[in-house]
């Protein structure tokens, strides 16, 4: 009986300790708690975190922007955004609050918003490459297409280690009716990333409108070796193999892409191939 006793005492002074050790941290403890948590995928327990935070300090605006962020890759989007809003509310000289609002804009397909929120951020922070290149993207969204260009060469400008926006820049370039430049970022895209499948796949789609089949083939070989699922590669090197009167490797090629569930290649199937 004494010795159950003990151990009740000593539960109890555990108990009373950690209870402590928890109620002695403060808003910023809690918010570093919560972005490691966040940086670790556990969103729900960061979000909880940043909600200790708040409670300690309802002004603490980085606690609301980085519950919003967990929120955000959650996708409970309205939630992130009332977060956001908040935080715009307690400082809005943060760059990074905008920009992550003007993401949630752009998942709840609001592309003027976004544009409004990146470059409120660019306007904080004039070499927030990530924001200038998410601009370029609305811009693109919205047609707007010698923006979208001026957004992605500032982007690439600050960081020209990434792929994406040389192949943005291309679409860009290619509705602007710039084939030659399309063609030039293209190119800087795989060279920039050599397994860059999106790269590849968009020169061989050029090749093919321009009706140059030879060229094509091997973008979209290149794009099957590193993808071989990609039903569009196999079908539009089939369409190439076709026009070059290779029926036998256009035909293989058509029925990939229908096994992978392409639904163009039957149509295709049917006419070149008596499928």
């Amino acid at each position: 009986m004494k010795k159950y006793f003990f151990f009740v005492l000593l539960l109890i002074c555990f108990l009373r300790v950690s209870g402590q050790a928890t109620s002695s941290l403060k808003d910023e403890d809690w918010i570093k708690k919560g972005t490691d948590l966040g940086n670790a995928g556990k969103n729900e327990d960061a979000i909880k975190a940043f909600t200790e935070a708040i409670k300690l300090n309802a002004k603490s605006a980085k606690a609301y922007k980085f519950r919003g962020l967990a929120y955000t890759n959650l996708g409970q989007l309205f939630d992130a955004l009332n977060d956001l809003n908040k935080a715009v509310e307690l400082n809005n000289q943060d760059a990074q609050v905008f920009y992550f609002r003007g993401n949630v804009y752009v998942e709840l397909g609001r592309p003027a918003e976004a544009v409004t929120d990146f470059s409120k951020a660019i306007e904080l922070d004039n070499r927030y490459h990530e924001a200038f290149y998410n601009r370029g993207n609305m811009y693109l969204d919205l047609n707007r297409h010698t923006d979208a260009i001026s957004d992605f060469t500032k982007a690439i400008e600050l960081d020209a280690s990434k792929p994406e926006p040389y192949l943005n820049r291309s679409i860009a370039y290619y509705y602007t009716g710039n084939t030659a430049r399309a063609m030039e970022d293209l190119n800087q895209s795989v060279r920039v990333k050599p397994d860059y499948t999106d790269g590849y796949y968009s020169r061989g789609k050029i090749l093919l409108m321009q009706k140059k089949y030879t060229e094509a083939i091997p973008d979209y070989t290149k794009v099957i070796s590193l993808d071989p699922s990609h039903a569009g590669a196999y079908y539009e090197r089939g369409i190439c193999y076709l026009n070059l009167g290779n029926q036998a490797e256009g035909c293989n090629d058509l029925r990939q892409a229908m096994q992978l569930g392409y639904q163009r290649a039957q149509n295709a199937l049917r006419q070149y191939c008596g499928q």
